[in-house]
């Protein structure tokens, strides 16, 4: 099986993508948005004059307009731009933090995703979880508001876990990687955003369905394994030391397999999961007057995933020599 090779000019891992019928389109917004995601790029004011720049490269606004190409309106589709955003400049923020410090950060996120008012000692980060609060709380009810909020706790758990390994230089193994990324990949969040896309809140007996719960679980994990497959490039080429600790193409060479191996493993597991998806979301239960609901929930769900992968195909943040910011390239502090 083909795969990447760091001394090359990027290119994409072949097969690591859902089936075709869950690939759509480009949200109508894209244009505003990008405009909008311009602005708060200029107002991460923590970083050099370049690491913005850089972030405007990034173009992390593709990626949100990708994931959710059906908003039923403007504000929603900036709302699922700007949630997008801040997560990724948050994770890069608060994942390389020192432990005291993302303990911090973590109580403050929480405290403004659940209504706090910002403070003018927070910093730019957190004053866009507050920018988020606010803006959703315009569009969602309270219920969907909590979820949200729950979710991002459990990804930030899993930072927690992940940054320890980066500042101890420690490698899990693949079984305790497969574990935490399931948290730290942040996907919940993003999945949750589906509802606020389409303007359809789900009552609670829908939205925590073992099925429903079955198939976010499943399209976390295949987002997981086509994170590792397109980012390992960027890894691989790095210094000894400073690569991504928990990349499953690296754990599997580090436990003793070769590189071709660990490719045809990864591939392996990422298309047990695609099988597993498929076959729930081919044979959802029923869920009475709102099965149609159900049916476009779940396929904009797989339409995050699949709108993510076609980011990653030509996303400098993926890329060796790309624009991952500099001020981010290390831990700081233990």
């Amino acid at each position: 099986m083909p795969r990447p090779d760091a001394r090359l000019p990027h290119q994409p891992p072949d097969g690591f993508r859902l089936p075709d019928r869950y690939y759509g389109g480009i949200c109508p917004y894209a244009d505003r948005n990008r405009a909008a995601y311009r602005r708060w790029c200029a107002e991460l004011t923590h970083l050099s004059e370049d690491g913005r720049e850089r972030y405007v490269r990034q173009n992390v606004c593709r990626s949100a307009s990708l994931a959710y190409p059906n908003p039923a309106s403007y504000e929603r589709a900036l709302a699922c731009n700007l949630s997008i955003f801040w997560h990724t400049a948050f994770d890069d923020f608060y994942g390389l933090g020192g432990a005291g410090e993302t303990a911090a950060l973590h109580d403050r996120c929480m405290e403004l995703l659940h209504g706090a008012r910002p403070r003018p000692t927070d910093s730019p980060p957190l004053r866009k979880a507050a920018e988020l609060r606010a803006l959703c709380a315009r569009l969602m009810p309270d219920r969907w508001l909590d979820r949200y909020a729950a979710a991002f706790d459990f990804y930030l758990q899993g930072v927690k876990t992940e940054s320890a390994f980066r500042r101890e230089r420690r490698l899990p193994t693949v079984a305790e990687a497969r574990d935490l990324r399931l948290r730290s990949i942040g996907l919940f969040p993003c999945l949750r955003l589906v509802e606020m896309e389409l303007d359809l809140p789900l009552p609670p007996d829908i939205a925590d369905h073992p099925v429903i719960r079955r198939i976010e679980c499943a399209l976390t994990r295949i987002s997981i394994w086509q994170n590792d497959a397109y980012s390992y490039r960027k890894e691989s080429a790095r210094p000894e030391g400073a690569a991504d600790t928990v990349n499953l193409v690296l754990l599997l060479q580090h436990e003793g397999g070769s590189e071709d191996e660990a490719w045809a493993e990864l591939r392996r597991i990422h298309d047990a999961d695609v099988a597993e998806f498929t076959a729930l979301a081919d044979d959802l239960p029923d869920f009475g007057t709102r099965q149609a609901d159900v049916r476009r929930y779940v396929e904009h769900l797989a339409l995050v995933v699949s709108g993510v992968e076609v980011y990653y195909r030509d996303a400098r943040r993926y890329t060796v020599g790309g624009d991952w910011v500099d001020e981010y390239e290390l831990p700081t502090g233990s």
